[in-house]
C-alpha cells in the first residue's frame, strides 16, 4: 500500500461473484494484515491469529519477485522510504515463499510496485504455479497495469488503489460500466459519503487502510468497506469476533 502522503447515478457495474470480499456467510469484513508479508516474523504472527489475508508489497528486483515496501539503492543492500533509511544484507522474503509458507493458511493480498513486462509475467507464473490465481486479491496504483493482469487472468480480483486527491478524483470520473470491473483499496481517510454511496452503487470490493481503531473500522464497515487492513492484529481479532 501507499503512504497516505504518496498514497449522479447510472448503470452500474456488475456485481461480484457471490461472496467475494466478505466470508461466505460471515457477515463480516475481510481481515488483513497490513505489510505482514514483507517480514518472515510479521507474516507467521499474521498467520498464527487467523487472519483472512496478509498484504504483500511487490518489487522486481534482480530478475525476482520480492516483498518489500522500501525501494532499493542500485547494487546496495541500501533501503528507503520517504525520509526514512535502513541497510539490510539478509535475504529478503520472495513472492514464492510467501506463497509456500500462506498455503492453506490464509489468503494472499499483493499491491504492486513495480510495473515492467519481465515482473508482470513473472507475476502471473507464480500465481499460476502455486494455484492462487481465484484467491489472491491485487491492487495497484497502477491503473493501465491492472488491466494488462486482467487480459492475461480474467479471474483476477483486481482492486484500484486510491491513495490521494488526484485518484479520488481519477476514480469519480470513470464511466458507470468500468471496463475493468475492480474493486478499489483506499485509505481511510478519501472514503467519504460522496465516494461511497458510488461504491455501493457500483457493488465493488472496498478494502480501507489503514485502519488503527476498532470502531473507526465499524465506521467504515457500515459505509460499505469489506475489507479492513490494519497493523494491530488484536483489532482483527476483533472484527473477527464480531
Amino acid at each position: 500500500m501507499r503512504d497516505r502522503s504518496e498514497g449522479p447515478s447510472g448503470p452500474s457495474f456488475s456485481s461480484p461473484a457471490a461472496g467475494a470480499g466478505q466470508l461466505p456467510g460471515a457477515g463480516r469484513p475481510v481481515t488483513v494484515a497490513h505489510r505482514a508479508g514483507n517480514d518472515r516474523d510479521a507474516l507467521e504472527r499474521a498467520l498464527s491469529a487467523g487472519v483472512d489475508e496478509v498484504e504483500a508489497d511487490l518489487r522486481w528486483d534482480g530478475g525476482r519477485i520480492v516483498n518489500r515496501h522500501d525501494r532499493r539503492i542500485p547494487f546496495l543492500p541500501v533501503y528507503w522510504d520517504r525520509w526514512r533509511m535502513r541497510f539490510d544484507r539478509g535475504p529478503q522474503l520472495t513472492l514464492d515463499e510467501l506463497l509456500e509458507r500462506m498455503r492453506g493458511r490464509g489468503r494472499p493480498y499483493l499491491d504492486l510496485k513495480s510495473q515492467s513486462r519481465p515482473f508482470l509475467r513473472a507475476l502471473l507464473e507464480t500465481l499460476r504455479r502455486h494455484d492462487v490465481v481465484d484467491e489472491a486479491v491485487i491492487s495497484s496504483g497502477y491503473w493501465r497495469l491492472l488491466d494488462k493482469l486482467r487480459r492475461g487472468e480474467a479471474g483476477l480480483r483486481l482492486l484500484r488503489t486510491i491513495g490521494d486527491e488526484r485518484q479520488h478524483a481519477d476514480y469519480l470520473a470513470l464511466p458507470p460500466n468500468d471496463p475493468l470491473r475492480a474493486g478499489v483499496a483506499i485509505h481511510r481517510d478519501l472514503l467519504d459519503d460522496e465516494l461511497a454511496r458510488l461504491l455501493r452503487s457500483r457493488g465493488v470490493e472496498v478494502y480501507v487502510w489503514a485502519v488503527d481503531d476498532v470502531e473507526e473500522a465499524r465506521r467504515l464497515v457500515g459505509l460499505g468497506a469489506t475489507g479492513i487492513v490494519a497493523d494491530s492484529l488484536e483489532l482483527l481479532r476483533a472484527l473477527k469476533s464480531g
